[in-house]
């Protein structure tokens, strides 16, 4: 066998190798775990809007960088030359002239102070991005937890419905109970093996929506971990405090503002003519003259008056954005505390009084049926009673979540 051959094989060999070994990785790679922190993380970098916000900023920093420049208008050469016909010869003549702008009235410095404003500005929108992207994947990761939450107890009543099904079996064996309760207990069965299939089918379609709020390819690996009955105690903190506290959308509002004010005095600065320093030189008739003078336009028509009502305008609208803001951002305050009570108190009520009395109803009905103290019917009827009272439970979990999320945002402590 030739070099060239076993070389081919040798190559072939490698790539093979390398290939089955990252399959094999691919394999075995572990599931991303999502906890509420990961997806609060996740939430802050990756979604678009916040991104969007970020690129924003970049604009706001281009602006400082046009207004950090040391004159606004560029120094300008003149240069002339030709020929003196005299009556006797001819002389040339010759100007040279040089004009430098003299920007004395603290126009660069209010544009600087205006462009940094900018800034501000749009850093503060920043967060306001975060904030909504971390609500939005919060309520998705809540969702989540509920689909399976859902899940693992549809399961369970599977395997309860399965286990009175094989109790029934043997009652009716033992002639205990006839054939139409065993048929009864039968379609108990299937419709419980109907309800895993939906909610299996519910908890991968919400993680699915969760890894697209992310940003995590659909092919990737997902563990959602977490449990929805925490929920209870996470947002109860948000009920102790009574303003917003550093609410994004108020830090946005003041920092438009303040730069909305320093754009109108860079405006008004701008309406200054800009006086001209000029040397010239001329060559004239043999002899060289030096000249030294000052340019200044005459603002008899053009002052700037568009700019200037155009930022004093916006100004003027962002103070009444401002005052607009602060009303609406009390009256969500409100609403949102007195939700999110109400949820507390439902969810309460549910846990307290109804799930452990219906659920102690369902272990002695069960109980008497395998005892034959007690007819299936009951069973059944209780036992739908509780799948009734635990979807109801499952509801309030996840609208105190997002009761809480929403006092949360309305507080600006959402975090």
């Amino acid at each position: 066998m030739s070099t060239a051959i076993v070389f081919r094989w040798f190559i072939g060999g490698l790539v093979l190798s390398f290939a089955l070994v990252s399959l094999r990785a691919q394999a075995q790679e572990a599931p991303l775990r999502l906890g509420r922190a990961e997806v609060a993380e996740l939430a802050r970098s990756r979604s678009p809007d916040v991104i969007v916000a970020t690129r924003r900023v970049g604009e706001s920093r281009g602006q400082l960088v046009g207004a950090e420049v040391l004159l606004r208008q560029s120094p300008w050469l003149d240069v002339a030359a030709g020929p003196r016909f005299r009556p006797n010869d001819t002389i040339p003549d010759a100007e040279v002239s040089l004009g430098i702008p003299l920007e004395i009235y603290g126009r660069r410095g209010a544009e600087i102070d205006a462009a940094r404003g900018a800034i501000a500005r749009d850093e503060s929108l920043v967060g306001t991005s975060q904030q909504q992207a971390l609500a939005e994947a919060l309520a998705a990761y809540y969702r989540a937890l509920r689909a399976t939450a859902e899940d693992r107890w549809a399961r369970q009543q599977l395997d309860l419905t399965t286990a009175l099904l094989r109790t029934a079996e043997r009652r009716r064996d033992a002639g205990e109970i006839g054939d139409p309760d065993v048929a009864l207990l039968r379609v108990s069965a299937a419709r419980a093996r109907r309800a895993v299939t939906t909610t299996e089918a519910n908890r991968e379609m919400s993680v699915t929506a969760l890894k697209g709020i992310l940003g995590i390819p659909g092919d990737r690996s997902v563990e959602v971990t977490g449990e929805l009955g925490s929920v209870s105690s996470e947002f109860t903190d948000a009920l102790l405090r009574t303003a917003p506290t550093d609410r994004p959308e108020i830090v946005a509002a003041d920092a438009a503002l303040r730069a909305s004010r320093l754009d109108v005095d860079a405006e008004q600065r701008a309406a200054w003519p800009v006086p001209v320093l000029r040397t010239t030189y001329q060559r004239e008739e043999g002899n060289n003259v030096f000249l030294l003078g000052i340019g200044l336009p005459l603002p008899i028509f053009q002052r700037n008056q568009g700019p200037i009502a155009i930022a004093q305008a916006r100004t003027q609208r962002l103070e009444a954005e401002r005052e607009a803001l602060a009303i609406r951002i009390d009256a969500e305050v409100r609403v949102a505390r007195r939700r999110y009570q109400a949820a507390l108190d439902g969810l309460h009520i549910l846990e307290t009084d109804a799930i452990p009395a219906i659920e102690d109803g369902l272990r002695l009905t069960q109980r008497a049926f395998e005892l034959g103290q007690s007819d299936l019917t009951r069973v059944l009827v209780v036992q739908r009673e509780l799948a009734d009272t635990r979807r109801e439970q499952f509801d309030a979990l996840v609208e105190l979540a997002d009761a809480g999320i929403s006092l949360q945002r309305a507080l600006g402590v959402l975090r």
